[in-house]
């Protein structure tokens, strides 16, 4: 019995099989503060402070090449230094506004040189107008809200004015409710015909009652020249835009004049 066994031994290690290794089982480490931790012999690092190291690595910030912080800051000069694509006419000489004068929809008595110090927008239109002037004046009340949210302390000192072109018809009394309805902070203008007729050549202006139209009948619409006037703080010219300007072309036309 002894003799086989030796034998099934000298033949299992010559073939070569190797015994098992010894396994190393855990050991049990208990802390001072009472908690139990499970580490197997042997092992040198532990778990939990490895992934506490790998996380904070991970969460560490890379390191950009000066090569590329150059470009990208080549890339934000180029952008800030880029000239402002203007969607008015912007005039460069000083040329001083024409005096307007007349009465406000409350009452009041007007005159524009009284605005000096305030950027104003003009814009000759009357109530009666059935598509371009109620047009014009919602962009112009939209382009105020956005320079409320844009540019709060140019929309604060920015003068809107509605000038009349019919004064036959365009009472105070119809003016009120009409700015109301853009806006009540704008101003609504009631010139006397003599006046009109001064205005007319000093803003290039023309008023013409349409064909088929007569300034006689009870009513009537007006053939009229429609342009929004840009009045600086000086009280000179100081840009022209087209009665289809839209809101946002003129917001930011008005934030790169007065920046």
């Amino acid at each position: 019995m002894g003799a086989s066994i030796q034998s099934t031994a000298n033949t299992v290690k010559g073939a070569g099989f190797q015994p098992r290794p010894k396994l190393h089982l855990p050991t049990t480490v208990t802390k001072p503060s009472g908690h139990i931790i499970s580490r197997p012999t042997g092992l040198s690092v532990d778990p939990l402070a490895a992934l506490q190291s790998r996380a904070a690595t991970r969460g560490r910030p890379k390191l950009i090449p000066p090569s590329l912080c150059c470009l990208l800051l080549m890339v934000f000069l180029c952008a800030a230094c880029t000239r402002h694509q203007y969607t008015g006419t912007v005039f460069e000489e000083d040329q001083p506004a024409a005096p307007i004068r007349g009465q406000n929809y409350d009452g009041a008595p007007f005159e524009l040189a009284d605005l000096k110090g305030f950027p104003v927008l003009l814009f000759f239109g009357y109530t009666f107008c059935p598509d371009i002037c109620p047009l014009t004046m919602m962009e112009i009340a939209s382009a105020q809200r956005a320079l409320e949210q844009q540019a709060p302390a140019l929309a604060a000192d920015l003068k809107v004015v509605f000038v009349s072109v019919d004064p036959q018809r365009d009472t105070l009394a119809r003016l009120e409710p009409y700015i109301h309805a853009f806006d009540p902070r704008f101003y609504g203008v009631r010139v006397e015909d003599a006046e009109l007729d001064l205005l007319k050549p000093a803003y290039g202006l023309y008023t013409e009652a349409a064909e088929g139209h007569s300034l006689s009948d009870d009513y009537y619409l007006l053939d009229h020249t429609s342009r929004v006037f840009l009045v600086d703080r000086e009280g000179y010219w100081r840009a022209l835009f087209s009665a289809d300007v839209t809101a946002q072309a003129l917001a930011a036309d008005l934030r790169a004049l007065f920046r």
